[in-house]
């Protein structure tokens, strides 16, 4: 196991599938990626499954709250952690932000809340509050062990507008990254780092995949061992893909699929210790 980063404002530090149907969303990822689950009893939320891989906790699933639209597909979002959960908000807000779910607290986590940024992609920040005060010795997840969430991608149809609302409320910088794709188009590819640390990525979204009407979304790419056996693997699961796995030069092979619920999600299997 590599030497684990403290957890600190701007990461990325929680995952969480919203499903159809969570009893079945969770046999399938524990099938594809060997995660270990434990169930967590929500009264009238119904019933919340962690998520873990060798490193501990990484992520969550849930099923439909009642407050949420009839017909809402299954999606997965993410958690960035904050300082301060009730500021984070309040500038994300100034900066454009929608907001979603206000600053509310989650018995023995925290204080969230969720968002859309100035695309329309939802995200949500997590905080500490006066039950759950910041801890000192808090870690950061560990993205190099297998089956972990490795990397985050925001897909946006106005990259330089998403790129300066992310760097104003969390502080990332940014490393422009010249990038081609499988059939020769190249275009700049975005990384965001907090202090010091590579923290996810940005694409601009193509005329094609914005006429197809993909909404901006962050995604996310789980950590295999091989991205070609863990689609196949996926498909007999009942799992299916979007597209074949292809490689990112010098960075590693990637796959996109969609679980058994319909949620999307990829696999990323690194090159050269990335």
């Amino acid at each position: 196991m590599s030497e684990v980063a403290k957890l600190e404002h701007g990461d990325f530090v929680w995952d969480e599938l919203t499903s159809t149907d969570a009893a079945k969303a969770a046999s399938f990822y524990c099938g594809l990626l060997g995660w270990k689950t434990e169930e967590m009893p929500m009264g009238e939320m119904g019933t919340y499954t962690l998520c873990m891989n060798e490193g501990g906790m990484i992520g969550g699933i849930m099923g439909m709250p009642p407050m949420v639209p009839e017909g809402t597909p299954s999606h997965w979002g993410s958690y960035i952690y904050v300082d301060n959960a009730e500021e984070a908000f309040a500038k994300a807000t100034s900066l454009g932000a929608t907001p979603i779910v206000p600053p509310s607290p989650i018995p023995n986590v925290g204080t969230f809340a969720m968002m859309q940024d100035t695309a329309g992609a939802m995200f949500s920040v997590l905080g500490p509050n006066e039950e759950v005060p910041a801890q000192e010795d808090g870690k950061l997840r560990d993205t190099s062990l297998p089956s972990a969430f490795a990397w985050h991608e925001m897909m946006t149809p106005d990259a330089a507008k998403t790129r300066e609302f992310y760097t104003a409320l969390f502080g990332w910088d940014v490393i422009e990254m010249p990038t081609e794709t499988p059939d020769g188009k190249t275009f700049t590819y975005y990384i965001f780092t907090n202090r010091g640390k590579h923290t996810g990525g940005i694409v601009q979204m193509n005329e094609e995949e914005q006429k197809m009407g993909i909404p901006p979304h962050w995604g996310r790419y789980i950590r295999v061992e091989n991205a070609d056996k863990a689609i196949a693997k996926a498909e007999e699961l009942g799992g299916s893909k979007c597209h074949d796995a292809f490689d990112i030069p010098t960075w590693g092979r990637i796959g996109l699929l969609n679980d058994p619920t319909g949620a999307t999600f990829g696999v990323f299997q690194g090159f050269d210790g990335h």
